[in-house]
């Protein structure tokens, strides 16, 4: 992994990453309308940081690591395979016990 190219890595998300994605902007637009937006802004900031240098973010959990959100409490959880595959956005309060049960 060391030397590749930011370009080179192709991120690849889940299927229950993306559901988590969906559950936490419909509890943000509930909140205050444009705000689910936002979160999805920032959630797409975060994985262009994952996608651009996944070597970047400390190893957490069973190889798993989390690249926190700006100004939100969620992180995002990927493993480093071939490419960063991303399998869950959590809030920090969730039990750290899903991601041992949820990474690849």
């Amino acid at each position: 992994m060391e030397g590749r190219a930011a370009s080179a890595y192709a991120l690849i998300v889940t299927l229950q990453a993306f559901n988590d994605v969906a559950q936490a902007r419909d509890w943000y637009e509930k909140q205050r309308p444009g705000l689910g937006a936002d979160f999805v802004s920032k959630v797409g900031e975060t994985l262009a940081m994952i996608e651009s240098n996944p070597q970047l973010y400390p190893v957490l959990v069973k190889e798993a690591r989390r690249a926190n959100m700006k100004r939100l409490p969620y992180g995002i959880w990927f493993k480093v395979e071939v490419d960063p595959v991303v399998f869950a956005c959590l809030h920090h309060r969730r039990n750290p016990a899903l991601i041992k049960g949820r990474a690849p």
